[in-house]
């Protein structure tokens, strides 16, 4: 059970929930009984209708709900940027599955053809923090909302702590929580 589906009443509903961190983890099948009910705080990463224009994504006609299992959802933990990537770069993942409030700097915007995303300034060459917006943030609601060398204060839900051991990097992966 990598990727729970959750059942609803509606048939027209594909509704999904990921854990933080690297699914190979296996978080869900040592937690959670398949057909048991169970109360969850998630983070809604998008919520798509069908489209049976897009050639590349599997589409079975039906809404597609994805989210990200929250621990300790009722608490939004306030902390540094600099608490984070010492957390990280120790080999820990304290901030994984949690929502963060901390104040930083846009380092840079990037945007492909159906997504954007952020880094932010960590002043050290190796950590890159990522943050994506919900859904599909596009460019204009980037440039609207953040400018490159500009401070901010962000909630966000931090998907995934990690070392890159074939660089010795290390990567923080986040949502914006609205």
């Amino acid at each position: 059970m990598k990727h729970p589906h959750l059942t609803t009443n509606d048939t027209q509903i594909n509704f999904r929930i990921w854990a933080s961190g690297d699914t190979s983890e296996h978080q869900f099948k040592d937690q959670y009984i398949e057909g048991q009910t169970y109360d969850f705080v998630l983070y809604v990463k998008y919520q798509e209708h069908p489209d049976l224009t897009d050639e590349f994504t599997f589409n079975d006609n039906r809404w597609s709900i994805l989210s990200y299992l929250v621990e300790d959802g009722n608490n939004i933990q306030n902390i540094t940027i600099q608490r984070l990537i010492d957390d990280t770069k120790q080999g820990n993942k304290s901030y994984e599955g949690k929502v963060v409030s901390l104040t930083a700097i846009v380092a840079n915007i990037f945007f492909g053809p159906t997504l954007g995303f952020m880094t932010l300034d960590v002043n050290t060459p190796d950590i890159t923090f990522f943050i994506s917006g919900p859904g599909n943030f596009t460019e204009q609601e980037f440039q609207k909302t953040y400018q490159s060398g500009n401070s901010y204060d962000f909630i966000l839900y931090i998907r995934e702590q990690e070392s890159d051991e074939e660089d010795n990097d290390w990567n923080i992966w986040s949502n914006i929580v609205e």
